[in-house]
């Protein structure tokens, strides 16, 4: 989970590509717990996550010192109060961090494990210095008159059960509301599940559809041909879609090597993770010709913008819906934009590809459109 912070009395916005970057940093992190989940090994997925997250944070632009970490400088080998991380340039910023809260739910294979991590402006969060563990409850509003640390927790997880049970309506037009009176094997969906579908829906879409917009939008942008077909042809939008994606994909896949092994003439131990460029698949000329040239008309193949196998993306339907709804609301609201002469724009990648700006301008539409 990443969380951006701000003094809002500055004025000041927060830097909207750095809080996708801490995403980043928290899935690298949930992906080296991963490998320990269910192991009953809590020190060896912690030391994992560390590992993941801090090799991540030493490529993320910014001056960051952790204020609130896993203790001090020699005496936890973790990301230590005080440690600095970044690359080193602006912005300055404070972090709190925990790369894997859970540590035991991990070990014995249970939910609800997350990894952690927040910023704010240099000088702006609260230093607690030395802590304690306490117990807490959270809980939102409509549940936070039923919280109680004087009551038993199964007590309480039981009038709040009652709550949410007389609060679902099935025929509510959201998709959440609808959740709410699903089934799962015959039996109500748990407040676990729930959660974790909650989290997706969240996650889904929040960099990963941003980032393949901005490709499909740059290319739009500087290819009149193709933009005046959006415009005119909206029946082929699903073959817009489709081609935006393979010639533009943005996920770059990250695995673990299970053996040494050389990739031509690359020495790749055991244990290292090893990224894969989903870009190269799509435009590999063996499948497709004419690879590199966005053809909204050419016969569609399988591609593998969205993961194969087990590892394939499960919002993937979600995203294709984003992106359809994107592109036909743009262009019926803004059909003529373009870059402008002489504007930059520069890309990041990560576990993602992205654009950190893009310039746009556009002509007014007359009343007639």
């Amino acid at each position: 989970m990443g969380v951006i912070s701000q003094d809002v009395r500055s004025g000041a916005k927060p830097d909207r590509n750095l809080a996708l970057e801490l995403v980043r940093v928290t899935e690298a992190a949930a992906l080296a717990a991963a490998r320990w989940v269910g192991r009953g090994d809590k020190e060896a997925a912690d030391q994992a996550a560390v590992d993941a997250m801090r090799v991540v944070l030493e490529t993320i632009h910014m001056d960051g010192i952790v204020v609130i970490g896993e203790g001090e400088k020699d005496e936890a080998p973790m990301l230590y109060n005080g440690e600095h991380v970044g690359d080193g340039s602006p912005p300055e910023v404070d972090i709190a961090v925990d790369p894997l809260e859970g540590t035991r739910l991990a070990a014995e294979g249970r939910p609800s494990a997350l990894a952690v991590i927040a910023l704010s402006p240099r000088g702006t969060m609260f230093d607690p210095g030395p802590c304690v563990y306490m117990e807490k409850m959270a809980g939102g509003s409509d549940i936070a008159d039923l919280l109680s640390l004087d009551r038993p927790l199964t007590e309480t997880l039981g009038l709040i059960a009652e709550r949410r049970a007389g609060t679902a309506d099935p025929d509510a037009p959201d998709l959440l509301s609808q959740a709410m009176s699903w089934e799962l094997d015959g039996a109500p969906m748990s407040d676990d599940n729930l959660l974790s579908f909650c989290l997706l829906m969240f996650a889904a879409g929040l960099d990963t559809v941003t980032a393949e917009l901005a490709y499909g939008v740059r290319h739009l942008a500087t290819h009149d041909r193709d933009r005046q077909r959006v415009v005119n042809e909206p029946e082929i939008i699903d073959d817009v879609v489709e081609e935006l994606l393979r010639v533009y994909p943005i996920a770059m896949t990250p695995r673990v090597a299970l053996e040494d092994t050389e990739l031509r003439g690359c020495p790749v131990k055991r244990g290292q993770y090893v990224v894969l460029g989903l870009a190269g698949v799509g435009r590999n000329e063996a499948d497709h010709e004419r690879a590199t040239e966005v053809d909204f008309d050419r016969n569609r193949l399988p591609n593998t913008t969205f993961g194969v196998g087990i590892h394939r993306c499960v919002g993937a339907h979600l995203a294709r819906l984003e992106l359809k709804v994107a592109y036909q609301e743009w262009h019926r609201r803004i059909p003529n934009y373009r870059i402008p002469a002489g504007a930059v724009y520069t890309e990041c990648a990560n576990l993602t590809l992205g654009l950190n700006n893009l310039p746009l301008e556009w002509d007014l539409p007359t009343p007639a459109q």
